[in-house]
């Protein structure tokens, strides 16, 4: 719909996908701002929810899944967006440069600094 708005009232898209990607995108972080807070696992098996059949390679992988989710959380927001569209969407340097209006070149050297700046948080809560 904000698509369609923003082009009925005479708004120019030169690139479409990197147009709708940007709203995507700010409707995910209105979304996030607005959820509840996460629920701890004491308070699920409060509520019935039963986590006996989960094997321990599941409970693993949704630890280091909610680590990597407080990690980003961690990360200044220029720095997670290209890390999220780079290793999430899956989508390369030029196909990021178009969608936040830089440069490959710089894209490439936020995607290096975010993963470095990620290498030294957990470094940090780790010692």
């Amino acid at each position: 719909m904000r698509t369609w708005e923003y082009m009925v009232a005479d708004g120019e898209v030169e690139n479409i996908r990197a147009f709708l990607y940007r709203i995507t995108h700010n409707l995910v972080i209105d979304h996030v701002r607005r959820r509840r807070p996460m629920i701890s696992l004491d308070a699920l098996q409060e509520q019935g929810r039963d986590l006996v059949g989960e094997t321990v390679a599941d409970v693993h992988a949704k630890v280091e899944s909610s680590e990597i989710v407080e990690l980003l959380h961690k990360l200044e927001e220029p720095y997670r967006a290209v890390v999220v569209m780079r290793y999430v969407d899956d989508m390369h340097p030029k196909e990021i440069a178009a969608v936040v209006g830089e440069s490959a070149n710089v894209v490439s050297v936020r995607i290096h600094r975010a993963i470095e700046k990620a290498r030294l948080l957990l470094q940090q809560e780790h010692a």
